[in-house]
């Protein structure tokens, strides 16, 4: 489940800590490995294979994430479990740096698609890693 201010009831309700379930994957895998695009940028995801082959991937948005002052200080949704990891190109034309930002940047023509572009790939270039937005409880 993803906590958004519209969820944050059912959220409070249902939660449970994804230590549990990490210790339960961890105790049945025979390999763990990193997943190479997340060392750097994104949430930090680990891949544990189980004796029949089986692959779980496993993002915790607790060990910290990228957040950037001008799209993630104000955003309703903190403490989200995401952060900013993907540039989002709707069917409305708009290019979308967070599934759950007000902010869409105009991507309605070829000119526009390329400065909205270039102002989110500066923007995600000066995002920050941390994790303080996301505490367990």
């Amino acid at each position: 489940m993803y906590s958004t201010p519209n969820t944050k009831n059912d959220w409070n309700a249902t939660y449970s800590p994804l230590s549990k379930m990490k210790n339960i994957v961890e105790g049945r895998s025979i390999k763990t490995r990193q997943i190479e695009y997340t060392k750097s940028f994104g949430i930090p995801a680990l891949e544990y294979e189980t004796k029949k082959g089986t692959k779980i991937r496993i993002k915790d948005s607790k060990m910290g994430t990228r957040y950037h002052d001008d799209l993630c200080a104000n955003c309703k949704s903190l403490p989200c479990q995401e952060g900013l990891y993907t540039i989002l190109y709707s069917s409305s034309q708009k290019l979308i740096p967070c599934r759950l930002s007000p902010k869409h940047y105009e991507a309605d023509t070829p000119q526009n698609f390329r400065e909205s572009l270039k102002s989110l790939i500066d923007i995600f270039k000066n995002s920050y890693y941390d994790n303080k937005y996301w505490r367990e409880k």
